[in-house]
């Protein structure tokens, strides 16, 4: 049964988690159709899930739920290291315990200075897995999966080589048109009334405009769904989308 596949053990007040590995689907199954439990377990299992599919050394810097949507950012050991700067690739696993969102896998840099993540759809990725939460998980393909985080992870290594040329250009004048016009005031550095938002601006090379930004998003209180769109206007804006990786 489903309920045999994996046990918890309370130590010092986490939990331990035993996860045959043979039987990952049922143990999701029985998982999301048991919401009883404490959405505290019910994310180490999910963090557990992806540890054991993934098959390499991952830590967990961010894990919530929005509703019935689980988001969980997942970091590689080792980072990209430039100057002062340490960032690491990483990748984030969404899913829904009521089917309203397919399990997915997208691409995540985290920036050790700030502790703040950013997101870029995993839109090129080998893999779409969806399937309803209301029945066994039979088409569940843990090797696709594993995959996808792997090719996530690639990506993410891309893009943060991208961050350095950034970090050598300085901020002209289509970009401050364009985040003034598409980017909410609220995550944009604030504007005094002595000084232009085009002067203060400009004053910031793109790497330290990109991380002022992403930092106001990733800790400013709003949904996921909400993050993840001001990510996507902001890497168009800054030249970091896949296409062009």
């Amino acid at each position: 049964a489903a309920s045999d596949v994996y046990k918890r053990q309370e130590l010092a007040g986490r939990y331990k988690l035993e996860l045959d590995e043979k039987h990952i689907s049922e143990a999701l199954t029985y998982m999301v159709s048991n919401n009883n439990h404490s959405k505290k377990y019910r994310k180490e299992v999910w963090n557990t899930l992806v540890k054991k599919i993934a098959n390499r050394e991952l830590t967990v810097t961010f894990d919530g739920y929005y509703g019935s949507r689980i988001y969980i950012n997942f970091i590689a050991s080792e980072p990209i290291r430039w100057s002062d700067e340490v960032v690491f690739p990483g990748v984030q696993v969404r899913n829904s315990e009521d089917g309203s969102l397919g399990l997915g896998v997208d691409i995540l840099t985290y920036r050790l200075k700030c502790m703040n993540g950013a997101i870029f759809h995993g839109r090129r990725l080998p893999i779409k897995v969806f399937y309803k939460h209301t029945r066994q998980l039979e088409d569940f393909d843990k090797e696709s999966l594993a995959k996808c985080i792997d090719e996530a992870l690639s990506l993410s290594v891309k893009i943060i080589k991208k961050y350095r040329l950034l970090a050598q250009k300085n901020t002209d004048g289509r970009i401050i048109e364009e985040l003034m016009g598409k980017i909410s005031k609220r995550y944009l550095p604030r504007i005094s009334r002595q000084e232009s938002g085009e002067l203060i601006l400009s004053r910031l090379n793109r790497w330290h405009l990109y991380n002022y930004i992403t930092a106001s998003i990733w800790h400013t209180p709003t949904d996921m769904a909400t993050k993840r769109a001001l990510y996507d206007k902001l890497h168009r804006i800054m030249g970091l989308t896949q296409t062009k990786l």
